[in-house]
């Protein structure tokens, strides 16, 4: 097997930026120019980094080890569903694996039974007992006149090590330097549905634990990271991320605030009537409902926080669509959750949008949005404005959202919505 000893050693870090459209990407690439490699890890829009360059990029420093590290978690909370793209898939979860059983265990050993009637070894009692001769001798005499043993040799040039070499290459080129592991490259041993034949098959032999899960974490690399096919040599830029970061950043607010789970009875359901205003039920006229991203519940019952999660580059805020659509959202969940009872129940209404605040404080209101309509009602009607027909903008920090703990932001929410309520007091007449 050939063994390249070529790391990848100049690594950068960078933050998608406003103005660079390239920088869509959240996660890992590596390009290659004049023969020299380069790594670079994007972070999220907002994520703070300092002593930048001019093209927002820093070198790599083992004082961001746990910024990367928890950036691959995030990355791991989706990269594997069907809707990433494929040739970004990569596998960080089963990779971290496949670093922490090679410290474990090291290189697979595949072992080989070899039985003789020499005494060497261990006694094989189940052949020495079920072989017929015996049998016989055994209920005369009580004399077993053929014992057979068993030798194990171990392959230490197997197949699965081949395969387990070229993954572990493959992984350390991608997130070594970040788990402190570095390993050689090497070729590539057969095709993906090979080597996952040859894994398979191992499975079935072996019995001891650690060597099993090793083996499972090494086909999960495998199956769930259709990128070990690119060869870097051939390909000047590869990339091991997503576009689509958006769905995490959903994710990340919905579990960092504690949104409920049954969004089903707050869907603002739309239909199809026929001409009997009855509800049509064919493919044709079937609607796929929208929800909010995330509904809280406030303080035993006494509100209900409706958040939209929106990954815009900073300086961008919600279009007239949005900010409609979240009105509409909070009007008809405030019905659901109250049960038509809104006597003292206060309404929330929240755009939650990344930002570089890099303050003890954060996050940030940066303003308010309302539609023309319910902007009258409560400024010249003297209504009393209330969050299903405002909606509040507020920034977070992003490296607070990836680096902090569920339960910092969940007492956060509080000073948030103080912040906010002081502003619907501010407008009573």
């Amino acid at each position: 097997m050939k063994k390249q000893d070529c790391f990848i050693k100049n690594i950068y870090i960078k933050v998608a930026q406003k103005d660079d459209s390239l920088d869509n990407l959240v996660g890992i690439r590596i390009t290659k120019k004049e023969e020299k490699e380069k790594l670079t890890v994007i972070f999220p829009i907002g994520y703070n980094i300092e002593n930048k360059n001019k093209n927002g990029e820093i070198q790599y420093k083992e004082e961001y080890k746990n910024d990367v590290r928890s950036l691959i978690q995030c990355l791991a909370m989706k990269l594997n569903n069907d809707e990433m793209e494929s040739e970004r898939k990569f596998s960080f979860i089963s990779a971290i694996h496949l670093i922490q059983d090679f410290q474990k265990i090291g290189l697979y050993k595949e072992n080989e039974i070899e039985e003789s009637k020499e005494a060497s070894g261990k006694i094989n009692w189940k052949n020495t007992i079920n072989n017929p001769n015996n049998k016989l001798f055994w209920q005369k005499s009580r004399v077993l006149p053929e014992i057979f043993y068993k030798k194990i040799n171990y392959n230490y040039q197997g197949k699965i090590q081949q395969i387990q070499k070229y993954c572990l290459g493959f992984v350390s080129m991608v997130i070594g330097p970040f788990y402190n592991f570095n390993y050689p490259k090497f070729q590539k041993p057969c095709s993906n549905s090979e080597m996952v034949k040859i894994i398979e098959e191992e499975m079935q032999k072996t019995n001891i634990d650690n060597n099993k899960m090793a083996l499972i974490h090494l086909r999960n690399f495998i199956t769930e990271s259709n990128c070990i096919n690119i060869d870097i040599n051939n390909k000047q830029v590869i990339e091991f991320g997503t576009k689509k970061f958006h769905n995490i950043w959903e994710e990340l607010i919905d579990r960092k605030f504690g949104g409920i789970t049954d969004l089903k009875k707050y869907n603002p359901k739309a239909m199809y009537l026929n001409k009997e205003l009855q509800e049509l039920h064919d493919i044709q006229h079937k609607i796929d409902s929208s929800r909010p991203d995330t509904i809280i519940d406030y303080k035993d019952d006494k509100g209900i926080i409706i958040l939209d999660a929106k990954y815009y580059k900073i300086g961008n805020l919600p279009g007239e669509y949005d900010i409609n659509k979240q009105l509409r959202y909070a009007e008809y969940c405030a019905k659901q959750y109250y049960n038509n009872e809104e006597e003292n129940k206060i309404v929330y209404n929240i755009f939650i949008l990344p930002n570089d605040i890099n303050e003890e404080k954060p996050y940030n209101i940066e303003s308010f949005a309302t539609n023309e309509n319910f902007y009258n009602s409560f400024m010249k009607e003297n209504e009393t404005i209330e969050g299903r027909k405002i909606v509040a903008v507020c920034y977070v920090d992003t490296k607070k959202i990836i680096l902090s703990s569920d339960s910092y932001w969940k007492e956060k929410l509080d000073d948030i919505l103080d912040e906010i309520y002081k502003t619907y007091k501010l407008c009573e007449k």
